[in-house]
């Protein structure tokens, strides 16, 4: 959580520090470490312009939330947001979406205001 709070207010080399302490530290099976980690990494790795590794990161992290059931829906904002800054607009639309419909259905109106927030400043205005 500081990694993504660093990253947040710009603190790159910062949250990439914590980021490494998660990755280090988190055992295999704690599921909710290792979306958390790689959700943070999707993130610097877009913001630094490597969308590949980017892209794969944010994928894999979300890969966790579906196959261990998991109740994260900050894992499709992250992959919303790496898709945006790889100019893939209609995929970032799409995770957007399903982030928002999440939150939603849980009465989670803090994280819909955030994801808002997040897709309005790479460009994305989801339905």
């Amino acid at each position: 959580m500081l990694a993504e709070a660093l990253y947040e207010q710009g603190r790159d080399e910062e949250a990439e520090h914590y980021l490494e302490e998660s990755r280090d530290t988190s055992a295999a099976d704690d599921f909710s470490s290792q979306v958390a980690w790689r959700r943070v990494s999707a993130r610097l790795l877009a913001r630094r312009g490597r969308l590949d590794e980017s892209e794969r990161a944010a994928r894999e992290a979300l890969d966790f939330v579906v196959e261990e059931g998991l109740m994260d829906a900050n894992a499709w904002p992250s992959l919303g947001e790496t898709l945006a800054l790889a100019s893939k607009r209609e995929d970032a639309e799409d995770a957007f979406a399903r982030a928002l419909r999440a939150q939603e259905q849980k009465g989670n109106i803090a994280g819909a205001r955030r994801t808002r927030s997040l897709a309005a400043r790479v460009g994305i205005h989801p339905q």
